[in-house]
């Protein structure tokens, strides 16, 4: 999906701005982070190694 149609597609909610769709999607995160520590995370890059399949192996016995 394109940046214009993902835009439209939030418009669609009602979410006109950036900040409304920011407040509006991490909202539930409010006691797990504080604002500040949203904000925080809004403006950087974060890498979480580990994550995924990589190395994993089921037993199929």
């Amino acid at each position: 999906m394109d940046k214009d149609s993902l835009f439209n597609k939030i418009k669609e909610f009602g979410l006109n701005t950036r900040e409304e769709y920011m407040a509006e999607a991490f909202s539930r995160n409010i006691g797990l982070l504080t604002q500040a520590e949203q904000d925080k995370l809004a403006n950087v890059r974060v890498a979480i190694p580990g994550m995924g399949g990589v190395g994993y192996e089921i037993d199929r016995k």
